[in-house]
């Protein structure tokens, strides 16, 4: 069945990326499911923006920050990473709302940067008031937009813009441009992002389509799933065996037949196999 996004997140059941786990190395499924803090990759993060700009345009600025300053180092950066994170895990007003958070400078954190500098074996040859100086020059900006973020993924103006340039193309590619229209008609409903949980041999599964095509004229649903890459894509072969994306295709068609199989309204329908684009 179609279900709403809360209960879809709230279900207990197999999925395709844990199934990848599993038939990678049980130890790896076990740690995974064990883990509340799953790190996502760059490409992982990229490849949600993708989702977002065009399957829900509309819920971009709930979830993402766009920040306009440029980077500092990786080392100043992880050290101010870790310092807010730190600072995160013991308010108990994490969006600030009794307004302190808009006071907040690193002048307020030197204890925790010379700790997090020692942790990142940072500049330890250095006086402390030396360290503190230069991780504050270089960071204070980037700080103040991790606080601006709170409750929102924080993205650099670069990959905003990569990002919109992917989706530009998959909606004027010649390939794709027929998959990704902007508006439904009488002979095409398009679904995005579409939570579906059903029962597998008695196990309960569930996945989250990134597009439904509904060709009411030919009766074909299309399942299609979007992949982001920074290889070329005549390594797309490689990429499905390593990251398993046969799993998801036959699950996310199992899926589907499982939603629309015993629905009347769809029962001269055909349903292809998952395309990933």
């Amino acid at each position: 069945m179609i279900v709403e996004f809360d209960k879809f997140r709230e279900t207990e059941a197999a999925s395709p990326s844990r199934l990848g786990d599993l038939d990678y190395s049980p130890l790896l499924y076990k740690q995974r499911k064990e883990s509340s803090d799953e790190e996502k990759s760059v490409f992982m993060r990229f490849g949600s923006l993708v989702d977002c700009l065009l399957t829900e345009p509309t819920k971009f600025d709930k979830r993402y920050n766009i920040c306009s300053i440029e980077f500092p180092s990786d080392n100043i950066k992880n050290i101010i990473t870790g310092v807010f994170n730190g600072y995160m895990e013991n308010i108990s007003d994490p969006k600030g709302k009794n307004g302190t958070i808009a006071f907040l400078t690193l002048d307020d954190f030197k204890s925790e940067i010379l700790q997090q500098a020692k942790f990142e074996n940072y500049g330890q040859t250095w006086k402390e008031d030396t360290l503190f100086n230069k991780v504050k020059t270089g960071g204070q900006d980037f700080f103040v937009s991790l606080l601006s973020s709170i409750g929102k993924e924080m993205i650099s103006f670069e990959d905003y813009e990569q990002a919109t340039a992917c989706v530009e193309t998959l909606k004027t590619n010649e390939f794709t441009v027929k998959y990704f229209s902007d508006k439904n008609s009488s002979d095409v409903d398009l679904k995005w992002q579409v939570p579906i949980v059903w029962e597998e041999n008695s196990m309960t599964c569930k996945g989250l389509i990134d597009l439904l095509v509904i060709d009411h004229v030919n009766k074909i649903i299309y399942i299609i799933d979007l992949k982001t890459t920074a290889k070329s894509v005549y390594s797309f072969e490689h990429s499905y065996v390593k990251f398993r994306y046969y799993l998801q295709g036959s699950m996310y068609f199992h899926g589907a037949v499982s939603v629309f199989g015993d629905n009347p309204d769809f029962k001269d329908y055909s349903i292809q196999n998952t395309m990933f684009i």
